[in-house]
């Protein structure tokens, strides 16, 4: 979950996603954001620990940039008004995304969730950002990784067929 939020002090609007730690699983999102500083990857500000509603819950909270659209909310406008997205801003917003991943995949991380929603627009300059470092993890060829993770939304041919060891 994300919240628009105002720095008291500052004035300034940012978002805070809000994570329920869970043993189980390993979050990954927390250490790949500390490493990422790009224009087209959002970027984090700070990152603190809270208490849940039960005493042993703990909950991790990421201030991050504000940008209040995705290609997903874009996408929907254009369908409302029965357009198709302008050329230029398909080009625009493919090439922020592919230059994003570049970066991403410099540092050895695979996001394994892109999806229209976690693609992030301003809509005053067209800056599409990369979010939802959730599901992201280092590229390690040694050990099996699971291969059902990857978003529903397009999953890669190798990954259909089971396989676990992935780069």
């Amino acid at each position: 979950m994300v919240y628009k939020c105002t720095v008291a002090d500052t004035g300034d609007v940012v978002g805070v996603k809000k994570l329920k730690q869970v043993k189980k699983y390993k979050s990954r999102e927390l250490a790949i954001l500390k490493e990422m500083s790009h224009t087209n990857v959002i970027r984090m500000q700070h990152a603190f620990f809270t208490k849940g509603d039960n005493p042993e819950d703990s909950i991790l909270n990421i201030v991050m940039d504000y940008i209040p659209m995705s290609v997903h909310r874009v996408l929907a406008q254009f369908r409302l008004l029965d357009q198709p997205v302008h050329p230029l801003l398909q080009k625009m917003y493919a090439y922020q995304l592919l230059r994003g991943l570049a970066y991403v995949h410099s540092f050895g991380v695979m996001h394994r969730d892109i999806k229209p929603a976690n693609l992030l627009v301003d809509p005053t300059c067209h800056i599409l950002k990369i979010c939802d470092f959730g599901s992201a993890k280092k590229v390690d060829t040694e050990n099996a990784s699971v291969s059902y993770i990857t978003s529903r939304h397009y999953r890669a041919p190798e990954l259909v067929f089971g396989t676990t060891k992935y780069d």
